[in-house]
């Protein structure tokens, strides 16, 4: 049985890892998976444990620090989003 995900239920379903990303870092996660289903033609299957595993919200600068190719750790970067003024990521972590 399948269900459709709305941006709401999408974030909905992150209330098990409430502190793991942000509203506007939700929202740049949801766009950047359903173009990866459009774009692959296949579904992912939301599960918010594995996402969170997989991808993270970090300050620009901090995900920068840990690569020492800066070529790789910007082809990592998803979204970028502002919070209170400070550059931050959605970065794929693999």
């Amino acid at each position: 049985m399948k269900q459709t995900v709305t941006l709401n239920s999408f974030i909905k379903a992150f209330k098990v890892r409430p502190d793991d990303f942000s509203l506007d870092g939700l929202t740049a996660l949801f766009t950047h998976l359903t173009e990866i289903e459009e774009d692959c033609g296949t579904e992912i299957e939301l599960d918010p444990i594995a996402l969170c595993c997989e991808y993270s919200e970090v300050e620009k600068s901090e995900h920068l620090e840990r690569y020492d190719d800066k070529d790789e750790a910007n082809d990592l970067i998803i979204a970028e989003i502002a919070i209170g003024g400070v550059p931050f990521v959605i970065a794929w972590e693999g």
